[in-house]
C-alpha cells in the first residue's frame, strides 16, 4: 500500500457493500439508521443524527450505537466504511436515501450497493 497522505496524489475507492455516506441536516429531528451486516452473528450498528434545532441529549445508545450532533454553523458529509458487507440499511425519522440531486431538506444517505457507482477518496494536492 502505497503512502497516500500529502503532498502524494492518490486515489482510493471503498468497497460498495461496506461503505455509505451521510449528509444534510435532520433539523429538529432525530434520524435513526440501522446498519444490518451480512454476517448474521454480527450485531447490528445504530446511527443516529441528531438535527441542530435539538437540544444535546443522548439517544438510547449500547456499544453498537454511534451518535452524531449536527453543528448549524458547521456541516460536512460523513463517509463510513465498515470492516464486513452490508446487507440493509433501513431508516426513520428526518433521513431520506439519495435521490441523484434531488434535496430533501432532510439529512440524507447515499448507499452505493444500490446502484452502480461507489464512493472515493482523493487525497494530496495538485502542483500547478
Amino acid at each position: 500500500e502505497s503512502d497516500c497522505g500529502p503532498p502524494n496524489m492518490n486515489v482510493h475507492f471503498f468497497q460498495r457493500r461496506s461503505s455509505l455516506q451521510i449528509y444534510g441536516d435532520p433539523k429538529d429531528g432525530i434520524a435513526k439508521l440501522t446498519i444490518i451486516p451480512i454476517n448474521r452473528e454480527l450485531s447490528n450498528h445504530i446511527i443516529f443524527i441528531v438535527g441542530n434545532g435539538r437540544q444535546r441529549q443522548l439517544p438510547l445508545s449500547s456499544s453498537s450505537t454511534t451518535v452524531i450532533f449536527v453543528n448549524r454553523h458547521y456541516r460536512d458529509t460523513i463517509t463510513l466504511v465498515f470492516d464486513e458487507p452490508i446487507m440493509e440499511i433501513t431508516l426513520r425519522g428526518p433521513i431520506t436515501k439519495y435521490e441523484g440531486g434531488i434535496r430533501t431538506g432532510n439529512a440524507e444517505v447515499f448507499i452505493p450497493y444500490e446502484s452502480h457507482e461507489s464512493l472515493m477518496r482523493f487525497t494530496g494536492r495538485i502542483a500547478a
